[in-house]
């Protein structure tokens, strides 16, 4: 009988041990597993910034050098529209002279706004209120809505030739290119 409780005395010390030393390895597979999901983590960061790196380069590469101010300025230079010359718009009466396709009568409602305030402009630069280029904008805008609503019924070369007019009338009036 002693030999029996001395037994199970040894069967639980042993299973003591044992657990502590499953509690030990259990506790090191958790850190473990805890640092390689911190080097993951730590990975995918570098990864993930290495990446936006290389993307950055390449469209650096892909879009090349920036102009500088004076070819900005250039550039500018050439897309604006070209001034209306004294036979197009008489800078002392401000008298306009209609290209063939906006000098039809589908076009005289806007034409008139625009020749009243181009010639008010004329006679005062300063004296035209917001309003007024507000409303000078606008009926330059409806006239090229109005174009480009019948593009189809009219010949090209008096299409472009009319477009250009207005862009043209536009910033000779002071109001932006259309």
């Amino acid at each position: 009988m002693e030999e029996g409780m001395t037994r199970g005395m040894a069967d639980y010390v042993r299973s003591a041990g044992a657990a502590s030393l499953m509690s030990a390895e259990a506790a090191k597979s958790f850190e473990d597993a805890r640092a390689k999901a911190f080097d993951n983590r730590l990975r995918l960061t570098q990864t993930y910034f290495e990446t936006k790196q290389m993307y950055h380069d390449y469209r650096q590469t892909m879009r090349g050098q920036r102009a500088s101010s004076e070819q900005l300025f250039r550039i500018a230079k050439t897309r604006a529209p070209d001034p209306l010359s004294p036979s197009e718009l008489d800078p002392y009466s401000g008298e306009v002279r209609w290209p063939v396709l906006l000098a039809s009568a589908d076009y005289a409602q806007h034409r008139v706004i625009v020749e009243n305030l181009i010639s008010k402009r004329v006679a005062d630069p300063v004296a035209m209120t917001v309003e007024e280029r507000a409303s000078l904008r606008a009926s330059l805008d409806s006239l090229a809505a109005q174009m480009n609503a019948n593009i189809a019924a009219y010949d090209p070369k008096e299409y472009m030739t009319a477009k250009n007019f207005l862009q043209s009338l536009a910033a000779s009036a002071g109001v932006g290119a259309l």
